[in-house]
């Protein structure tokens, strides 16, 4: 599938307008979320993801969901064993084995959000997935998946934009629209054929398969404000498996 942009800026940009979605992610969108104010908000949320973990503490097996380039490992307060970097977007070819690291504690695969099938239940410590919850068709399934491979008592972070919040749609108006157009992309062709769905349905299906676990959610900047005010939300939902649980493998 293309991508076609609207508007072009140089002759360099219009020969970027049939662009796939892969390309887009390898050329642009990592050039876009690394620099400038989108590039600061972007650190900030990676913070903030990580912000109630402390250096003392131990999770063993950590799986990251769309991890893409792998980002937001640095920002990680917490020591592990293993850290997996998943994505859909790696090669199908990448083994279950493959080191992205020198030291032997990060593995790289290819990895569905939707299809966990590869692991056991309980397999995992934590789960960490930043901006995937929008790209997906069925939340809820991914969810329960999700659920399923993480151990009682572990964890799940999820970060989440909250689209079409007034408050986001006015700053990715302001920075990341243009500066995706000065590659030749029309942004909101782009974004609304990744993102599917939004953040309320997200929130609501959250607190559906989470219902037994200890759930808290925090909006950025304010956390008190209505969601349509705020960029983003962390979920941070601690795994409780009770024998009569709806979702209990």
């Amino acid at each position: 599938m293309k991508i076609w942009g609207t508007k072009t800026r140089s002759p360099d940009a219009k020969r970027r307008l049939g662009q796939t979605h892969s390309t887009i992610y390898e050329n642009v969108y990592s050039d876009v979320c690394s620099s400038g104010l989108v590039g600061f908000f972007t650190k900030i949320l990676h913070k903030d993801m990580e912000s109630p973990f402390k250096p003392s503490q131990l999770f063993n097996v950590v799986l990251e969901i769309g991890s893409g380039d792998g980002v937001h490992r640095p920002f990680v307060r917490h020591r592990y064993n293993e850290y997996w970097q998943s994505d859909i977007r790696y090669e199908k070819s990448v083994g279950d084995n493959t080191f992205a690291s020198k030291d032997g504690k990060v593995y790289k695969i290819y990895l569905d959000a939707q299809e966990l099938s590869k692991f056991k239940d309980s397999q995992f410590d934590r789960i960490i997935a930043i901006c995937v919850l929008l790209h997906l068709s069925d939340i809820e399934s991914a969810l329960i998946q999700w659920r399923r491979v993480v151990k009682d008592g572990g964890m799940i972070t999820i970060y989440t934009p909250s689209e079409p919040g007034l408050l986001l749609s006015l700053a990715q108006y302001l920075t990341t629209k243009r500066k995706f157009e000065k590659h030749g992309i029309d942004y909101y062709s782009w974004q609304y054929q990744e993102h599917i769905s939004y953040f309320p349905i997200a929130r609501v299906i959250i607190n559906k398969v989470f219902i037994n676990g200890e759930r808290s959610m925090k909006k950025w900047p304010i956390s008190f404000l209505p969601w349509h005010f705020s960029l983003w939300s962390v979920y941070q939902i601690n795994i409780n498996k009770p024998e009569s649980d709806l979702y209990a493998q």
